[in-house]
């Protein structure tokens, strides 16, 4: 078995790297399917009109006026229909993924890349968007941007914003996580100089 495993390792390792990606994908989607959020298509109701309470009385539903950014996308582009509202989150689910490799690609040196490609296809989280298709796409999405461009202020801000307006609970708990960590590193790593926070309020 171990022979095999580390037969196996190699072979994944001596692949190109779009191969690898596209076997990788292959195999994750396989393994988890295509899927949705159950309440897409009432946030496609948002969509058709994201300035007023679609839902009246449906109090169990408000909730989803705090993921409210990918249903107001939506409504810019005219996009409210069941496919196209698919559609939609669907490529921002891939653009995720896509935007997740070129971090990779970015913050990892070139001899452990596709180590790191494939450890982030195995961990779940790499087909989260994919496997629950809805808000948590443009969620990811943001988040990876705002890492990749930690260092522009602006981007940051954007996203941070977008961020907010698509699930403010989770966005606010992750700034706050990235904020003692970044304290925690400060204290602990006495060559940090500078506090740099991914994230800007």
């Amino acid at each position: 078995m171990s022979k095999f495993l580390n037969n196996l390792g190699n072979n994944l390792t001596n692949l190109s790297e779009k191969k690898l990606i596209f076997l990788l994908f292959a195999i994750a989607l396989f393994k988890t399917g295509l899927w949705y959020y159950p309440g897409l298509w009432n946030m496609l109701e948002i969509a058709k009109n994201p300035f007023e309470n679609v839902f009246g009385g449906e109090v169990g539903k408000y909730y989803l006026y705090s993921s409210w950014l990918s249903p107001y996308i939506a409504y810019l582009l005219n996009l409210t229909n069941k496919l196209s509202f698919f559609i939609l989150h669907l490529l921002i689910a891939l653009s995720f993924l896509i935007a997740f490799i070129f971090l990779i690609k970015k913050m990892v040196g070139k001899k452990y890349q596709k180590t790191s490609l494939i450890i982030f296809f195995i961990f779940p989280v790499s087909m989260t968007s994919i496997y629950w298709i809805g808000y948590d796409s443009l969620l990811l999405l943001l988040f990876t941007i705002a890492i990749y461009f930690n260092k522009n202020i602006f981007v940051n801000i954007a996203c941070s914003v977008g961020i907010g307006l698509q699930h403010f609970e989770i966005g606010i708990v992750s700034i706050g996580i990235l904020l003692v960590y970044k304290i925690l590193e400060k204290i602990f790593n006495s060559n940090e100089k500078i506090i740099i926070l991914a994230f800007y309020l």
